[in-house]
């Protein structure tokens, strides 16, 4: 089932397949309108061996976890409708395997390993508010959740001996998201987005230099695979942007969003986005930041993005510009400008023509080199359609090949119903959206997929 409790912050619960993404419970969904200001949701359901890995990906996934899931949420709805507001409260069973290492005392090399099963109870509560005035409009949501564990969660400095800091049997976090949305006098618009995300820090480590070192791949003590709020990044639908990588840290992570856009005229439409993330903290320290940061130690993310869209009866055409920058590791960044002067479509009879190209500038581990993409496609009537794509990469880290061609035809037989087979060879990698990176193997063969949507 699909359920979104807030704005996302308790219960989000979606497909993506372009991601090949599923973390939707089975269970049973119940909405009823008490009157006409109140409106309830619930649900309950439990979700099996959600790992951290695509199918797709043909890799051991690090992360495999079950949950149980339960919540409840109303919303007030006034008559004057110059605002509204909701509130819900959620409870979780989280279950993980967890390995337990025991080390010898004198060598500190592992002399046994044991794998036991996790348990985490969560407690989530949250609040959302809305303002409508003729120009503007201004929408909150705050969340406060507390986390018990079975089997405690611990750091511990490691050196000429082992000595344990702390033991976490419980841990507590919020987690706060705003959009202010205005016309302004010239009749374009502006956005502007805030979060601040502070639900889960990770298993601490220190060297003995007292540097920290965090362990992500102990789940229980992050965000869990539903708190799944606002990104405040753009979601891009062309591959040169698209794969550009930043997994949003949904358990720690602070950032801002300014997206302005302005009609020049009747059939143009500019559009400016600038974007940044960062971690909340970099050494653990109590509170964390309220803005974000582009030091390397907060694994940092910014973006600038402009377009300008034609939309005319026959032919529609956008032009995007991009200057992406991040870190991935903490030591270094990368950093791509991206230039696609044509992704359009134009309509000819029962034919509609489509494609896009573009250009891609990189700068990763002090190498410089550049990305291409060409699509071309044809459809018929909505029923048949044929695209070809091509991806060219001169990254010197790529040793094999550095051409990918596939094509693709498909075949919608009727609304619900689309058979698709291509061929050719596929370039895989990092795919993005809404903050779920998910990794996609690279292809080569014929593939035919059956799709229904009932």
């Amino acid at each position: 089932m699909t359920a979104v409790f807030g704005n996302g912050l308790a219960f989000n619960f979606f497909e993506d397949k372009f991601l090949d993404f599923d973390n939707r419970p089975f269970g049973l969904r119940m909405d009823v309108e008490l009157n006409e200001q109140f409106q309830l949701m619930s649900l309950i359901g439990s979700r099996s061996e959600f790992s951290s890995y695509s199918p797709l990906a043909n890799r051991t996934p690090d992360i495999f976890t079950n949950f149980d899931v339960a919540g409840v949420q109303i919303n007030y709805f006034p008559d004057n409708g110059d605002w509204n507001s909701g509130a819900y409260i959620t409870g979780t069973k989280f279950m993980s395997p967890v390995e337990i290492v025991s080390l010898d005392p004198v060598t500190l090399t592992p002399s046994q390993k044991d794998t036991l099963q996790q348990n985490a109870f969560i407690l989530n509560g949250g609040l959302t508010y809305t303002i409508y005035r003729e120009k503007w409009e201004w929408t909150f949501e705050y969340g406060s959740l507390k986390k018990w564990f079975d089997i405690p969660v611990f750091a511990q400095n490691i050196g000429s001996n082992i000595e344990m800091v702390e033991s976490i049997s419980d841990e507590s976090g919020n987690v706060f998201y705003s959009q202010l949305t205005g016309t302004l006098p010239d009749n374009s618009s502006l956005t502007f987005e805030y979060k601040l995300y502070q639900i889960g820090e990770g298993q601490i480590i220190q060297n003995e230099s007292g540097s920290p070192k965090t362990n992500f791949n102990r789940r229980a003590v992050k965000a869990m695979p539903f708190h799944l709020g606002p990104t405040l990044l753009r979601q891009h639908d062309i591959g040169l942007l698209a794969n550009l990588t930043h997994a949003v840290d949904y358990g720690d992570e602070v950032g801002f969003n300014i997206d302005y856009r302005k009609n020049l005229g009747e059939k143009f439409l500019l559009t400016g986005i600038y974007a940044q993330a960062s971690r909340t903290s970099a050494h653990e320290e109590t509170g964390g930041s309220y803005f974000p940061s582009l030091e390397l130690d907060y694994y940092p993310f910014q973006e600038l993005y402009f377009e300008l869209e034609y939309s005319g009866y026959v032919l529609q055409n956008r032009m995007m510009c991009g200057y992406t920058e991040f870190s991935l590791d903490r030591f270094a960044k990368e950093k791509y400008i991206t230039f696609i002067p044509a992704y359009f479509s134009r309509i000819t009879g029962p034919f509609v023509l489509g494609g896009s190209l573009g250009i891609q500038k990189a700068l990763k581990s002090g190498k410089e080199y550049y990305n291409h993409q060409y699509i071309l496609s044809i459809d018929w009537k909505r029923k048949f359609s044929f695209s070809l794509i091509t991806d060219l990469s001169s990254d010197p880290a790529i040793t094999e090949n550095s051409q990918w061609v596939s094509g693709e035809i498909s075949y919608k037989p009727s609304p619900i119903l689309t058979l698709r087979t291509s061929y050719g060879t596929e370039k895989g990698g990092i795919r993005c959206t809404g903050g779920v990176c998910r990794y996609i193997s690279p292809f080569d063969g014929v593939r035919m997929t059956l799709e229904v949507r009932m």
